[in-house]
């Protein structure tokens, strides 16, 4: 008797099947990317894509980490026709603004404009940071994607979501005090 077959084996190769035998439907289509603007940005959200213009970028420095080694950290003023917010860009991603920024200064005819893919929303001291981790990406506009809308004209820059500071309210709190309205304590009639 013959020893069973593991799961998800066949007993002969792909090569001995006919090819009319394999079907492989096609991949759908991919949809395009959903554009957002800064005005929408919510604290610990995820998952944006946004076209912005690079307004200055406020520190560079150094910061050593546990091991001995060093993470470069920029802090870059972006901003579209409904706002401004400080990205925090890490690494390779410093090195990308320090050159776009500097190649753009030497032509001086058009801004600078960037394309934000999978960016995030993180909060440093109680103030909102957009980020792109591993998963985002940050790249020169025009970048070559047919769904990208076009840059911002102006900047809003009265509206600046990194300026709001945000406080985290504990949910205890909230519940003991519906629990003394609902006794009758805490309301006068």
């Amino acid at each position: 008797m013959a020893a069973p077959l593991p799961p998800n084996t066949s007993p002969l190769p792909a090569a001995a099947y006919p090819p009319s035998a394999v079907h492989v439907s096609p991949a759908p289509p991919l949809r395009p990317a959903r554009y957002t603007k800064v005005d929408l940005l919510t604290p610990a959200s995820v998952g944006h894509n946004l076209v912005l213009r690079v307004l200055r970028i406020l520190a560079t420095f150094e910061k050593a980490r546990v091991d001995g080694s060093t993470t470069k950290i920029a802090e870059i003023v972006v901003g579209d026709e409904t706002g401004v917010i400080t990205l925090r860009a890490r690494d390779s991603q410093v090195d990308f603004f320090l050159k776009k920024v500097q190649k753009e200064e030497e032509e001086e005819e058009k801004p600078c404009v960037i394309v934000l893919r999978n960016a995030g929303v993180s909060m440093y001291k109680g103030h909102m940071r957009l980020i792109v981790n591993k998963w985002g990406k940050i790249s020169s506009y025009p970048d070559e994607v047919a769904s990208t809308p076009s840059p911002p004209a102006d900047v809003l820059g009265t509206n600046d979501k990194s300026s709001v500071e945000y406080e985290l309210v504990k949910q205890m709190a909230a519940k003991e005090g519906r629990e003394s309205e609902e006794d009758g304590e805490g309301t006068e009639a």
